[in-house]
């Protein structure tokens, strides 16, 4: 069960580096990029299943056969924040595309 629980933690790690990365410098991976169109909401969606995943991780790490219900509830709240999170990332308006003739940015 130990094994689990360090498997969990470097997802964590891993969740919020990236998670960090898309809310402070606007990173989205790019499998994301066409989906994306708020990138620091983004972020915080990949923080909280950081947050999901580093709850789960501390309840196989010190109970690992009985329940032990307050990491459990909490990781069911940042995983509910973490899709409602994501699914507000997706959405708003798109930017037109670039016509022939425009320079950078998609201006004349």
């Amino acid at each position: 069960m130990v094994a689990y629980a360090l498997v969990g933690f470097a997802g964590t790690a891993l969740g919020l580096v990236w998670g960090l990365a898309s809310l402070t410098r606007g990173w989205v991976p790019p499998r994301e990029r066409r989906k994306v169109r708020r990138p620091a909401v983004y972020g915080l969606s990949v923080l909280a299943g950081a947050g999901t995943v580093g709850c789960l991780s501390v309840m196989a790490l010190l109970v690992p056969d009985g329940p032990w219900q307050t990491p459990l509830t909490a990781s069911y709240g940042f995983l509910l924040a973490a899709v409602v999170l994501r699914l507000i990332a997706m959405t708003g308006p798109r930017r037109p595309a670039p016509g022939p003739g425009a320079g950078p940015g998609g201006r004349p």
